[in-house]
């Protein structure tokens, strides 16, 4: 699904520890669930990201520096 510009999935079912996730009409992705935000209920809709290692790491960056200049206050 395609809202907005962002990859949308909707949650489709649970069965012994895997989470199926509608992509269309055709497509699904079957995920562990420990993958997953807790408490995911049938037909919620998740955002999916795709990153890089080093985009992933580079973030995870970005957001510390950005909390610790909040609390320092610079």
């Amino acid at each position: 699904m395609k809202k907005n510009d962002l990859f949308i999935v909707k949650v489709k079912s649970a069965h012994e520890g895997q989470v199926f996730l509608a992509l269309d009409e055709k497509q699904e992705i079957i995920i562990a669930k420990k993958f997953l935000p807790a408490g995911l209920q049938e037909n919620e809709e998740l955002i999916v990201e795709f990153y890089t290692q080093k985009q992933y790491q580079d973030r995870k960056k970005n957001i510390g520096e950005a909390i610790l200049k909040e609390i320092l206050g610079k």
